[in-house]
């Protein structure tokens, strides 16, 4: 029996480039790595793969098909799929989180991102950080419609990127410690409802809107 083993991701800030980079501008995007979420296996022997949620007090079956635009749900299946359907995966996967949600601080790439690893590692399958990137990428397109990709890089990655969306991810180096102070307000702002209603705005508007877009891109 495979021992209790928890699997992590964590947060992720956009410094330069929020809102922009959908639309094709550059951006620079840390990880948050003090922020983090945590998926705990609890093995099961009776055949059963099962996403729990202590905070929500919820429980989804991972092969629930009449829920399948769950993220979480998705994400495990995505996982499965990639390494063959391997069989004998039984498990609780105990998703725990202390990033707060709709925050504009990649919470759901972190949690897809914990869940992959532990999916593989309950597997016993690898899942190379290029595998696992491509396929939180597509569990984002279900929190934000039309995501850049940013989110995922830098979470998945672990490293401060320098992301244009189309393009190779440059990875970059610190050359000396830096502290950051993130606050926040409380209230969530769900980040598919704010790209959306950019989206808005360049498609009504954009002789006002497109020169904003382009000079925050303008790193």
């Amino acid at each position: 029996m495979m021992n209790k083993k928890q699997y992590t991701a964590p947060a992720k800030i956009i410094l330069f480039g929020e809102h922009a980079v959908v639309h094709g501008q550059p951006a620079i995007a840390i990880p948050v790595p003090d922020l983090r979420a945590t998926v705990t296996i609890q093995p099961r022997q009776d055949g059963v793969l099962r996403i729990v949620v202590p905070a929500l007090n919820v429980i989804w079956s991972a092969f629930d098909d009449t829920n399948k635009d769950n993220p979480l749900i998705q994400m495990t299946r995505l996982v499965l799929s990639e390494l063959g359907n391997p069989a004998h995966v039984a498990a609780d996967l105990v998703l725990e989180s202390a990033i707060p949600i709709a925050s504009g601080l990649g919470s759901g790439a972190a949690v897809s991102a914990a869940l992959g690893r532990a999916v593989s590692a309950l597997a016993r399958r690898e899942l190379d950080q290029d595998a696992l990137n491509r396929l939180v990428y597509e569990v984002e397109k279900l929190h934000h419609g039309t995501p850049s990709g940013i989110d995922n890089t830098v979470v998945v990655y672990e490293q401060p990127v320098y992301f244009m969306r189309a393009q190779p991810v440059e990875l970059l180096a610190i050359g000396s410690p830096l502290t950051f102070v993130i606050a926040d307000t409380g209230k969530p702002a769900p980040t598919r409802e704010a790209v959306a209603d950019v989206n808005v705005l360049l498609q009504t508007q954009p002789d006002t809107y497109r020169p904003i877009v382009e000079r925050i891109g303008g790193i």
